[in-house]
């Protein structure tokens, strides 16, 4: 399963806040801006940890109710910060919230039996490095994991299931005071699907940073007529940084 499916949203940041998951869960920026010390792809988003933030409308697309999984690279330069939220949505009664606690990967969510949290072992996070982190929670083996570079760092049962509550998604912050100093890159949440092994494994190995667009259409009454070119771009990691493979013009091609 291509690990565009059941995307939520895809935020790339290469300088601006589209999804990309085909959903329309744009953002906003308040205060955030763009650095070109990227994990993937031309930029990322950078937090001052006072009051930046990445806002999302509240859109059923967001609502987290069963299976799910999220993720992040992120880089931040204080691990003494109690919580720095990476991705979350609500604000009063938390549908979810993924976050560095110290040095420490954190997720929450708001249950029918109330609050539900699962946190990793400690020195999960140093300062000024990116993480590839994730969560998995998966509502039928009733288990949730949470995983950092390609590696599970965390399993625990897990029974119960997030409430949605209205309201908006936020990138480094969640409505209160856990304000995120730093950078993250290539944010995705997907709904509804719980990221297998491999799919991990493709993702650490570049898998978010595919990138697929039309190009170009040219039409000609007196030749079979071009109708698109699509570019792709595959990543890998190499050394610590992913970088571009492989890149390919595919044409199609009709008769008059």
């Amino acid at each position: 399963m291509a690990l565009i499916t059941n995307t939520s949203l895809v935020i790339h940041a290469n300088n601006d806040l589209l999804d990309s998951s085909g959903n329309g869960n744009n953002g906003t920026a308040y205060g955030a801006l763009f650095s070109t010390d990227s994990k993937l792809g031309s930029h990322a988003a950078i937090f001052d940890g006072i009051d930046d933030r990445v806002e999302f409308a509240d859109a059923t697309s967001l609502d987290i109710d069963g299976d799910m999984s999220a993720g992040a690279w992120v880089k931040t330069t204080d691990i003494t910060r109690a919580y720095q939220c990476i991705l979350g949505k609500g604000s009063t009664s938390q549908n979810f919230g993924f976050y560095i606690r110290d040095s420490r990967v954190h997720f929450q969510f708001y249950s029918s039996a109330g609050w539900r949290t699962h946190v990793s072992p400690t020195g999960a996070i140093a300062n000024n490095t990116y993480y590839r982190v994730l969560v998995t929670l998966d509502t039928v083996a009733d288990v949730i994991k949470l995983y950092k570079d390609n590696v599970e760092i965390y399993s625990a049962a897990e029974a119960n299931t997030p409430v949605v509550e209205a309201g908006v998604a936020r990138i480094g912050g969640d409505g209160g005071s856990s304000w995120f100093i730093g950078k993250t890159d290539e944010t995705i949440l997907w709904k509804n699907r719980v990221l297998s092994v491999a799919d991990i494994a493709e993702d650490w190995n570049g898998g978010a940073g595919i990138e697929i667009g039309v190009e170009s259409i040219i039409l000609n009454p007196f030749v079979p007529k071009v109708i698109q070119t699509v570019r792709t771009q595959k990543t890998i990691q190499t050394d610590s940084k992913p970088k571009v493979i492989q890149t390919r013009n595919l044409y199609k091609a009709v008769k008059t």
